[in-house]
């Protein structure tokens, strides 16, 4: 029985910086600058008997205009979702009548709350909570987040009982559901877990709230939306997913760039977590310098890959012929992975594109045998002999593999160090076509065998 809390606030009062004291991760990006917080993020807190879900949401503003209109409905749909919810308020800025107009708005939905003084590492705890009292809410808990002061009883004394509570009495109610969940291991275990890269506004947001059903991340016509990674569930038919949401990759912006160094380190951090990336570029724009570069990046990391243009609504026939024919050169690096067009607004291509992911994933992650391997590199040799160095050939005994995702292949040999690039590199495409492996390029390691009776 899922019990969750979500922590709400005005603008940089150290929401983020809870939850992450709290799930005991760094997962919510925190900075001096208010506002980096837009969409809700969900992270976990673990006690001896539970998981409990925890919501971190963007500050609530009071009288919102554009996107903040936006990025208040997430927060809304999160207190809606909430069993608890964590209510902070500032001690240095004092009891604010942006406080009372959040607290008449939450207490509309009668959820339980708990007011949590932040930042009372140099105030007596009782002096901090007394005016506070007039919010109208019972429990009042001070804190300094920061300083990790206050966030064990917090949690041992309040959110865990609490919870506890709730689940003993709910779990009464549902046995049968609970249990019909928990033997359905083969739909929930090992999701395909899947990064969406690219530069700002290419439609990233866009395309995973599509494939969800629902808008559940912020979009908007302004660049930069996205600043935290989003990790997205998404339940299929054949397998579970997690979609990554990242943030726009920009070029650097000395007005911004404090937030672009924060929003790109996060990006790379999350990617890392992925077994599949795909990268979006805009079908209206030519392929730039930065989107060749996010691609190699990918490479370097070492992750399954998969080219998405987005917006191919906007583009004439015509015009679709000669930008696919510009790609294929400018891509050719990327001859193993799969290019798609599509437009996530219109949901066309997503069936081809969802096909891609299951395929890639099983490609990039099956298990050969050193047999098997062993075969194939012998059909190479008798297709293309190794050269010849210092009067003699280079000899390949046998191959096996050494990981997966992306996979890997070790091969032994003698002298195996004098192998030129051309040649691995030939071995690498042999064994690609022949293993039929997209969206991931084969790495291949070599290894003399050491003969015991030379000293």
């Amino acid at each position: 029985m899922q019990f969750t809390i979500t922590i709400i606030g005005r603008l940089n009062v150290g929401k983020s910086t809870l939850f992450n004291k709290l799930t005991k991760t760094n997962n919510a990006l925190i900075d001096s600058v208010p506002g980096l917080t837009r969409d809700r993020k969900y992270g976990e807190i673990f006690t001896k008997k539970e998981i409990l879900s925890l919501i971190d949401t963007a500050g609530i503003i009071t009288n919102p205009k554009n996107i903040e209109i936006d990025i208040l409905k997430q927060t809304m749909t999160a207190i809606k979702e909430a069993n608890l919810i964590l209510f902070i308020v500032d001690n240095k800025d004092g009891l604010m009548s942006e406080d009372k107009e959040i607290a008449n708005k939450i207490r509309l939905y009668q959820k339980k709350t708990i007011i949590i003084v932040n930042k009372t590492e140099k105030t007596n705890a009782n002096l901090a909570s007394a005016e506070f009292y007039s919010l109208g809410f019972k429990e009042i808990i001070p804190v300094s987040a920061m300083h990790n002061i206050g966030i064990d009883s917090l949690l041992n004394k309040y959110i865990i009982p609490i919870a506890n509570k709730y689940i003993l009495y709910n779990t009464k109610k549902s046995k049968i559901s609970i249990y019909k969940e928990k033997n359905n291991t083969d739909y929930q275990l090992n999701p395909i877990k899947i990064a969406v890269l690219g530069k700002p506004n290419v439609g990233k947001s866009t395309l995973i709230n599509t494939f969800l059903k629902e808008d559940r991340l912020i979009t908007y016509k302004k660049p930069g939306t996205t600043r935290d990674a989003i990790w997205v569930s998404i339940k299929n038919a054949r397998k579970n997913f997690v979609f990554i949401d990242t943030a726009g990759i920009n070029k650097k912006n000395k007005k911004n760039d404090n937030i672009n160094i924060i929003t790109k380190n996060d990006t790379f951090k999350n990617i890392k977590h992925a077994h599949i990336i795909l990268v979006i570029i805009d079908a209206t724009e030519n392929i730039s310098d930065q989107d060749l570069s996010l691609c190699n990046s990918v490479l370097k990391i070492g992750r399954a890959i998969i080219i998405v243009f987005n917006k191919c609504d906007l583009l004439k026939k015509k015009i679709k012929k000669e930008i696919k024919n510009n790609i294929n050169y400018k891509l050719r690096f990327l001859k193993f992975a799969n290019i798609h067009y599509i437009s996530a607004i219109h949901k066309t291509g997503l069936n081809k594109l969802l096909q891609s992911i299951y395929t890639t994933y099983k490609s990039t992650t099956d298990i050969f045998t050193t047999s098997q391997l062993t075969k194939i590199m012998q059909m190479a040799i008798k297709k293309q002999e190794p050269p010849i160095i210092q009067g003699s050939r280079i000899k390949l005994r046998y191959a096996h593999p050494g990981g997966y995702n992306p996979p890997k292949i070790i091969i032994h040999g003698k002298k195996t160090k004098y192998l030129n690039q051309s040649y691995k590199k030939y071995l690498k495409n042999y064994f690609q076509n022949m293993l039929k492996i997209t969206g991931s390029s084969i790495n291949l390691y070599f290894k003399d065998n050491i003969n015991p009776y030379n000293s």
